[in-house]
């Protein structure tokens, strides 16, 4: 906290007010403001962890029994759907919800972040040929801020930190946030834009009532970056689930053995989400 007194009043001493508050802006934008004022805490993961279990004692319906951290490793293949603009409460670690929100969905491979970086990374078309960009730029001239700032020149900053981070997956492979933190604290911190901490920022998904892995929020550029490299797999985690599917996963946690798994839910004993309850003589049923 003293840091961030410090630099305020530099920010005053060297631009005045007006100074200030263009430093707040960029302050409460950024992951760095998250971290600094909610992050620092050490034991913000383990309040997630304790909060999800106990409400999920007390309404079994509503929450989940798994880690809402946990990561999952998957190939980025696998996630083929997006819910996007709706359902914002779908973004919510550890819940359960039914209804038909896993249905009538969208292809990521239609959104514009997905083909602007296809066009680019393996069209080779410069980015200002990309809707993506073009987007962006539209809004800075209308006078709008936008996720890459409100100038020209932080906006083509922003498209050139898309192109290092393109370089970085492809030659170190992809890297779980927390792996990044451990290396890299500041700048991972920093570029946190999603999360109040770089370990509840990983790619986020939904799982649909037939063990979909539907994309809901954060990481939608990296799993972009991700399917159109081939990277064979990247971390995720799962925000909610459909009570249809908690359903599968109640199941198997209460089996002893494979005799206690119904049919229909064999099929899915190599599911990822399935793997830190299944049954030990169930595994490897499926393939």
């Amino acid at each position: 906290m003293n840091e961030l007194i410090v630099r305020a009043a530099e920010r005053v001493r060297s631009g005045g007010v007006s100074g200030l508050l263009d430093g707040f802006e960029s302050f409460v934008t950024s992951g760095e403001a998250r971290y600094k004022l909610i992050g620092f805490t050490p034991w913000t993961e383990q309040l997630v962890r304790k909060y999800t279990a106990t409400a999920h004692r007390l309404s079994p319906d509503r929450y989940t029994d798994a880690d809402p951290l946990k990561l999952l490793w998957v190939d980025p293949d696998c996630i083929q759907y997006e819910i996007s603009g709706r359902a914002s409460h779908l973004r919510r670690f550890g819940r359960v919800y039914s209804g038909d929100w896993d249905q009538n969905l969208e292809l990521i491979s239609d959104n514009t972040i997905y083909k602007s970086f296809e066009e680019r990374f393996n069209g080779g078309a410069s980015w200002d040929e990309t809707e993506y960009y073009q987007k962006m730029s539209d809004r800075i001239h209308r006078g709008q801020s936008t996720r890459a700032g409100s100038s020209q020149s932080e906006l083509d900053q922003y498209f050139s930190e898309m192109d290092e981070l393109y370089r970085r997956i492809g030659q170190d492979g992809y890297r779980s946030q927390s792996s990044l933190e451990a290396t890299n604290p500041e700048e991972t911190r920093l570029k946190n834009m999603d999360a109040p901490v770089p370990a509840m920022n990983e790619v986020g998904v939904c799982i649909g009532r037939e063990g979909a892995l539907i994309h809901r929020y954060r990481g939608a550029h990296r799993l972009a970056i991700a399917k159109v490299a081939d990277i064979d797999a990247v971390p995720i985690q799962v925000l909610s689930r459909h009570s249809a599917w908690q359903r599968v996963r109640d199941e198997y946690r209460a089996a002893r053995s494979i005799d206690g798994v119904r049919d229909e839910c064999l099929l899915y004993s190599d599911h990822p989400d399935l793997q830190d309850c299944v049954p030990k003589d169930t595994a490897g049923l499926s393939g």
